[in-house]
């Protein structure tokens, strides 16, 4: 287990292993030697900080750890199953896109695998002919790929819950009359 939290200063192989979890997670570290958190190594945890919606302060606590860890996660690294706890990440967050792209209800993209995700994955899985395991591995991942690599994925970024919170926003402009709305792409 890591010591937590890393911040400026700190030395050693967590700071090593957080430098190279920024590098994977596409946020370079300039500058500081390998291990060593200095000014890089602190620029590089407020950009990841800053993309992945965190508090920018530069010090790598649990949340931000918890983050990297699942920015390290790519579809196909491991098999996705609905479990407790839920399996998170941004290989989760891939298989919900893929699913609501082809118009299986996954939720909200938020890359954890919840009861919604397992229900869509179940679906395309009998949809497509395969084993209704509730498993995303090695043959569901095939179909999926076969199927959008055919253009039978809907428009980038539209998915089932995008195209409902769309819809219910459309049908709600008297609700809405005089109030503030923020709207984020999650």
């Amino acid at each position: 287990m890591t010591e937590l939290p890393l911040s400026r200063g700190a030395a050693g192989t967590a700071v090593r292993d957080l430098q190279r979890r920024l590098v994977a997670a596409g946020v370079g570290v300039d500058g500081d030697e390998p291990g060593c958190f200095h000014d890089g190594t602190d620029a590089a945890v407020r950009a990841f900080q800053d993309r992945r919606g965190l508090r920018i302060d530069g010090i790598c606590g649990r949340q931000t750890w918890s983050s990297l860890v699942e920015a390290g996660h790519r579809l196909g690294e491991r098999f996705l199953y609905l479990r407790q706890p839920m399996l998170r990440g941004d290989d989760v967050g891939e298989l919900q896109r893929l699913l609501g792209g082809l118009g299986f209800d996954a939720g909200r993209v938020d890359g954890i695998f919840g009861r919604a995700t397992a229900d869509a994955l179940d679906e395309f899985q009998r949809n497509a002919g395969l084993t209704t395991d509730g498993i995303c591995g090695p043959d569901t991942l095939a179909g999926l790929r076969r199927v959008t690599a055919r253009g039978g994925s809907t428009a980038e970024g539209a998915t089932v819950a995008r195209v409902r919170e769309t819809e219910a926003l459309r049908a709600a402009p008297a609700r809405l009359a005089g109030r503030r709305v923020a709207v984020a792409d999650a």
